[in-house]
């Protein structure tokens, strides 16, 4: 997510709301502790050790060879999320963002409660500028998960590019006592990084 790069009309607001962020981490020592869920492993060792592989590519900037590996971890191990989810980001990360909708869609067939999945399409949706659709996935991602402190960020970023500065520093403020490094991440980074299995983060 990149508000800040976006014309000067359009990042006013976020620049404030980025500058809101700012100056409450810098006040706050301590980060308050995320919230998981118990790991899901993926059960097949093969397919674990195409994710893992996956998760290396992806950390060396090297998507399409991580969308590979997992795409044969999805062909051993087609019930278990972990490997789409991944898969999503790294479509998003080429801009391939109908196949990364696809994928976060998918983990949501298997995890109608994920709180992640629908974070991470509502990025995707972020990024293709469909905000109305970004803030209803991220609110259903609050909605599962209400210290979800990224879904926050997302909401609020996308209430920006709306205009509604009200909403969009209330969402930010909100983030910032929840988890104020999850959200500097959030802010400069965008996606959730991949974690490295069998310990997958949030359900």
């Amino acid at each position: 997510m990149e508000p800040i790069r976006r014309s000067m009309k359009r990042v006013i607001i976020p620049c404030l709301a980025l500058v809101v962020l700012i100056s409450a981490y810098l006040a706050i020592s301590t980060s308050a502790p995320s919230v998981k869920a118990p790991p899901t492993p993926i059960r097949s060792d093969l397919a674990e050790e195409y994710f893992n592989q996956a998760v290396i590519h992806y950390d060396q900037g090297e998507y399409r060879l991580a969308i590979e590996a997992l795409a044969r971890a999805i062909e051993l191990a087609p019930q278990f999320a972990e490997p789409y989810t991944h898969r999503g980001l790294a479509y998003a990360k080429m801009g391939d963002y109908q196949k990364a909708i696809q994928d976060h869609s998918k983990v949501l067939q298997l995890r109608p409660q994920s709180a992640v999945a629908y974070c991470n399409r509502g990025d995707v949706y972020y990024e293709l500028k469909d905000y109305a659709q970004a803030i209803q996935d991220y609110s259903e991602a609050i909605r599962i998960d209400p210290q979800f402190a990224a879904a926050y960020v997302g909401q609020g970023l996308a209430y920006a590019e709306l205009g509604d500065s009200e909403k969009s520093i209330d969402d930010l403020s909100k983030a910032i006592q929840i988890d104020p490094q999850a959200v500097m991440i959030r802010a400069t980074e965008g996606y959730t990084p991949p974690q490295p299995c069998p310990s997958c983060g949030r359900p």
